[in-house]
């Protein structure tokens, strides 16, 4: 029988086959279904919008389990939003997979919304998150939605890619309009960081000149640092040690500034100077030290995460060039250069003006850069390169911000105010530059070097070619003297006799007057594997023979 539970023209029928084999226990009565509907027909037909395939698929289970039915199900596939063009195929189509793959980043509900993209109402859909808007109506080949789901661009859902009738039906509804029934209000997009209390994080804040804390005895105050230090001395009911003797004075200064203990006749002189000004003197004197800029350099370099080779790759490639960054760190170190400076040098040495020469000497500063992970690119490149990418933002980051930005790679920042657009944002920068070798002359000596190089492999290719045009003719030639030659051999290969001393090649060479350093390639060919041919083992056994060849 026909049991219609609403008449609409949009009505859909679903077919259930039913079984006719007797259940196993008694078949529970289900109150919501009209009697007569269920039970006593071949065919169950159900039209209302509420019974549509998703829905009806749980009430048919829970039907079967309380009746004891085992029935094999075979549905008909709903014919429900044809036309891409209606509120219903959006419905029946479109948000039930924007409900189950996009909802958990791209709603209100979300923990935080990824993109700053919401996909739960018509208005968020249509304003687009940070890249934009995701969709053009009437054009899904430019739709950034689109080129998601078919991962041309981004890959969304990230767990997998969606089936290709579900991505056909969302190219046909946005080229038919991407018509969108929902009338809610979007949610405001909440961002995922505070800055402005990121702002008052301490690390953030400008420094302020503090207050000095007030002394119960200031009498060994010489600085205003000293009043922290005694400030702290008193707090905890602390003595301060006595003064360092000037001998102790100019040792701590030494490995201090230097690393290195302080000469004996350097010593006597501080000793013997007794002017108020020594210690300072003896302070310029130790900055002004070459040592100074090795001492700590060596700080930078370990910030720099400096090497010499890429030993972390499965074939160790040396970096033949990276002792000049090392040595440009050490003499920014001992001229003094200023810290802004030092920044921007190495960041951009290269797109900074300066002349010439002045440009050559800042080049050597890119090894802050340059000298960086270079990964082994096989069958997962992409993770490669951009594991290369996070080394540079991680270095730079450290070095100049202080700040462990890496953790931005796969999500905001949880303690410090950086997005994960920031990372990506500082990305693309290093994707766009590439690493290359810069030439520290200027480009006349380069194209003369190269001219040269060029002309030298020019002449190496011509005299390759007499080589070879000339070699039969040779061997031919020195075919007659095989004979001569292997006498020679002979006579400085044979079993000495006691007493008997073995004459040199030279000597051989020269009385027989044959050329010593062909005669030396036939020694060696002698004493080599090749020379076991069959045709040379009666002139082996004549080595010990006495010598009689004159």
């Amino acid at each position: 029988m026909n049991c219609s539970l609403a008449q609409s023209p949009r009505d859909r029928y679903l077919q259930v086959p039913t079984s006719t084999t007797t259940p196993s226990r008694p078949v529970q009565t289900l109150p919501p279904f009209p009697p007569g509907c269920l039970g006593d027909s071949p065919v169950l037909r159900i039209s209302s919008p509420l019974f549509r395939l998703p829905r009806i698929l749980p009430m048919l289970a829970v039907f079967c389990l309380l009746s004891g039915i085992s029935v094999p199900f075979a549905f008909a596939a709903p014919a429900v939003g044809d036309d891409p063009a209606t509120a219903e195929f959006f419905e029946a189509r479109i948000r039930p997979v924007l409900v189950q793959h996009c909802y958990e980043c791209h709603s209100a509900d979300s923990a935080i919304v990824k993109g700053g993209l919401l996909l739960d109402t018509a208005e968020g859909l249509r304003r687009g998150g940070d890249s934009g808007a995701v969709v053009q109506p009437g054009n899904s080949r430019e739709s950034l939605l689109l080129q998601a789901l078919r991962y041309e661009s981004s890959q969304m859902p990230p767990r997998g890619r969606l089936p290709q009738p579900v991505i056909d039906d969302f190219a046909a509804w946005v080229d038919a309009g991407a018509v969108d029934p929902r009338t809610a209000a979007a949610a405001p997009v909440r961002p995922a960081i505070d800055l402005a209390a990121g702002r008052q994080f301490w690390s953030f804040v400008p420094p302020r000149l503090p207050p000095l804390p007030e002394l119960r005895d200031a009498s060994r105050v010489q600085t205003p640092i000293d009043h922290f230090v005694f400030a702290g001395h008193e707090a905890r009911q602390l003595t301060a040690s006595g003064p360092a003797s000037r001998r102790e004075l100019i040792r701590r200064a030494s490995f201090d500034l230097l690393g290195l203990p302080p000469q004996p006749a350097d010593v006597a002189a501080f000793l013997e100077d007794t002017s108020p000004d020594a210690f300072i003197r003896m302070v310029d004197r130790l900055l002004a030290s070459p040592h100074y800029g090795e001492r700590w350099g060596r700080y930078w370099l370990d910030v720099a995460r400096y090497s010499e080779d890429q030993a972390h790759t499965f074939s160790v490639t040396p970096n033949t060039s990276g002792f000049r960054y090392r040595d440009w760190v050490i003499d920014a170190f001992n001229r003094d250069l200023p810290f802004d400076e030092f920044i921007r040098l190495q960041i951009a040495a290269d797109l900074i003006p300066a002349e010439p020469e002045q440009q050559l000497k800042n080049l050597p500063a890119l090894g802050y850069f340059g000298l960086g992970a270079q990964y082994y690119k096989n069958t997962d490149a992409a993770k490669a390169a951009a594991d290369e990418l996070d080394d540079r933002i991680d270095t730079l980051t450290r070095g100049f911000l202080g700040l462990t930005v890496s953790c931005a790679r796969c999500h905001d920042h949880k303690f410090d105010p950086i997005p994960q657009q920031d990372y990506y944002s500082l990305a693309g920068i290093f994707r766009s530059s590439r690493l290359q070798n810069m030439p520290l002359v200027p480009a006349e000596q380069v194209q003369l070097h190269q001219q040269s190089q060029q002309r030298l492999k020019d002449l190496e290719q011509q005299l390759q070619k007499i080589i070879t045009d000339a070699a039969p003719r040779v061997r031919e030639r020195r075919l007659s003297e095989a004979s001569r030659y292997l006498q020679a051999a002979w006579l400085l290969q044979r079993q000495p006799t006691t007493a008997e001393k073995l004459p040199e090649s030279a000597a051989v060479a020269a009385a027989w007057q044959l050329e010593t350093s062909l005669l030396d390639r036939w020694l060696q060919f002698l004493k080599s594997p090749a020379a076991t041919h069959p045709q040379l083992k009666s002139w082996f056994s004549t080595l010990t023979l006495p010598a009689a060849v004159s």
